[in-house]
């Protein structure tokens, strides 16, 4: 299924909440401030504390962009509900976070 802001998923995907719609974000908020440390997140989230839209924005290359998109289809076909780029970009992030503080800590054991 393509995604686009013309091109949605059906309404049926759609109709999940504001509490589910925030779920990978929470659990992305959660695994970093354990993983990364509670202080560092924390600061960096500072500058959005009493902004309404919460939103920030990066510029990111084509290859980002595309893999992201992959992901976020494959995941509204597994999970059989639309997933907005910025899940999919929370849920990859948060595997980056966990694949490279377990290599951290590996390393650190041998």
């Amino acid at each position: 299924m393509e995604h686009s802001s013309q091109n949605r998923a059906d309404k049926k995907l759609r109709r999940i909440g504001y509490e589910n719609r925030r779920a990978f974000t929470k659990r992305l908020r959660t695994t970093a401030r354990i993983r990364l440390g509670h202080e560092r997140i924390d600061r960096q989230l500072a500058p959005w504390a009493n902004r309404p839209d919460q939103w920030g924005s990066m510029r990111v290359r084509p290859e980002v962009v595309a893999t992201v998109n992959a992901v976020r289809e494959h995941m509204t076909q597994q999970i059989e509900r639309e997933v907005s780029q910025s899940e999919a970009l929370s849920f990859l992030v948060e595997l980056g976070v966990i694949a490279m503080t377990d290599r951290k800590r590996n390393t650190t054991t041998n």
